[in-house]
């Protein structure tokens, strides 16, 4: 409600800078009337000055639109975030990891002295405990994500479930333990990492060598970061060997997943019924994008990062520099579609008044300047009806009829204006090209750049070609005839 009665100000404040400015100019004009004469290069300046200083004074409007749609789309931010914390974040999965307890006992010799003054040396020991994280030789891990909309008033966030199966197999027998190590064989475990447990819908499998294991909350650990949250299962060995994992669990998300690739050979698939998505960090091996979704894979292999496949829990390793990322992205949002239309509107506006012009120097009839202000108000109110529609429906259904109004509002009051029917005709005809010109740039991101340069060469061509008759030869000086 603020913004809009700030914009309303704005707009006031802008329509009196409009009118001392056409005060200013009728006044201009009666001064050098009498030195002008017919001139009509010289009033074809001052007129193209003002329509020039009045497309300026649009910006004032623009970028109170500008504001307000940076201030919606905060707010749409905020709800995005505060649907993700009660849903489920942006997961990163690292799974799993065996971690094996163990101690080690040091014996130190210490040189004291006594009340008498001698010296004296004491043995001492002193036990250091440590975890080994244990990663797996083969991981496989297959995802699959189902894509839901879930609506907070006139917002709207994207979110997903995804039932992940993993598999991977670790080689206990050949540990990399310090020397003198004693491993607390019955506090081993395995863990999983994952960003937000809050997300966990439930664990259908969780086998070690086909023996069911019972999930319990929590890791355990405060390194290395990945592994801080998540779920653990008590393995309880006897001793080294190797094995088999089998994991599925379906859990709740956000924005993107990410799966770490720890094996040693990691073979990784997300797959997704989103037509959008957006691979960051590790570009996938290969990929399929379709119309109703996607499918990404993953092989990589451990010498792409820089941790070992054993490593100290104490090292504070970071285990995030390689992770395979698939974001559920939306290519162009409402709000960034908006603005990214506001920066053409001062283009839109100064064909506008060109167009305009022209039918003033064409067919001699003239507007008044108060009637620029107004077609130009009409061209920036053009991107708050965006706005206000577009947050009620589809972006195509708010754009058509937001357009559809400006165009023949501003082309009726051209044609009563200029009391003929072809110049609303021809107003009308510009101002649909150009907003199926502007739609189509806002949908192909890649091309905008082109088609804006494009659409810029062709006016400097247009006025070119315009006003090539506006240079005028000197007259014959008359000195020496008779």
């Amino acid at each position: 409600m603020f913004e809009i009665i700030g914009l309303l100000i704005l707009v006031l404040m802008a329509a009196g800078f409009a009118f001392l400015l056409y005060v200013g100019w009728r006044w201009l004009r009666q001064q050098t009337s009498t030195r002008l004469g017919d001139d009509k290069g010289a009033r074809l300046t001052l007129q193209a000055g003002f329509v020039g200083l009045l497309t300026v004074l649009m910006l004032m409007p623009l970028d109170a639109v500008d504001g307000l749609i940076s201030e919606r789309s905060q707010r749409y931010d905020e709800v995005v975030r505060d649907v993700g914390r009660s849903w489920g974040q942006s997961q990163i999965l690292a799974a799993p990891v065996v971690v094996i307890p163990f101690s080690v006992t040091k014996n130190t010799v210490q040189t004291v002295v006594d009340a008498d003054g001698k010296r004296q040396e004491q043995s001492r020991s002193e036990v250091f405990h440590d975890q080994l994280l244990l990663l797996p030789q083969r991981l496989t891990i297959d995802s699959q994500l189902r894509h839901e909309v879930r609506e907070r008033g006139i917002y709207a966030a994207t979110v997903y479930t995804a039932t992940v199966d993993g598999r991977a197999r670790f080689d206990a027998t050949a540990l990399q333990l310090p020397p003198a190590a004693v491993v607390d064989w019955a506090d081993v475990r395995v863990v999983v990492g994952l960003t937000d447990t809050r997300g966990i819908t439930a664990i259908e499998r969780l086998e070690w060598n086909g023996t069911a294991l019972a999930a319990a909350p929590g890791t355990g650990m405060n390194t290395p970061s990945l592994l801080e949250r998540g779920f653990h299962a008590p393995l309880a060995l006897t001793g080294p060997q190797v094995a088999e994992l089998q994991l599925s669990l379906t859990l709740r998300g956000s924005g993107a997943l990410s799966l770490v690739p720890l094996g040693e050979t990691s073979e990784l698939e997300i797959s997704a019924d989103w037509p959008h998505p957006g691979f960051t960090d590790l570009l996938p091996s290969r990929h399929d994008i379709r119309s109703d979704g996607f499918d990404a894979h993953w092989q990589v292999s451990h010498l792409i990062r820089n941790y070992p496949q054993q490593m100290l829990a104490s090292d504070r390793t970071e285990m995030s520099e390689v992770l395979a990322v698939a974001n559920l992205f939306t290519p162009v949002t409402h709000y960034s579609a908006a603005t990214r239309a506001v920066k053409y509107g001062v283009l839109f506006i100064g064909l506008t008044y060109l167009t305009l012009l022209g039918f003033q120097l064409g067919s001699g009839l003239r507007l008044h300047g108060v009637q620029y202000l107004l077609v130009g108000g009409a061209l920036a109110l053009f991107y708050l009806l965006l706005v206000a529609l577009v947050e009620q429906v589809s972006f195509s259904v708010a754009f058509v009829t937001a357009a559809a109004v400006i165009v023949v509002s501003i082309s009726v009051y051209a044609g009563v204006a200029y009391r003929c029917l072809w110049p609303a005709l021809v107003l009308a005809a510009m101002l649909a090209s150009l907003y199926a010109l502007l739609y189509a740039m806002l949908h192909l991101e890649d091309y905008a750049l082109l088609m804006g340069s494009g659409l810029l060469l062709a006016v400097m061509l247009v006025l070119m070609v315009l006003t090539r008759n506006l240079a005028t030869r000197a007259e014959p000086s008359s000195v020496g005839q008779p």
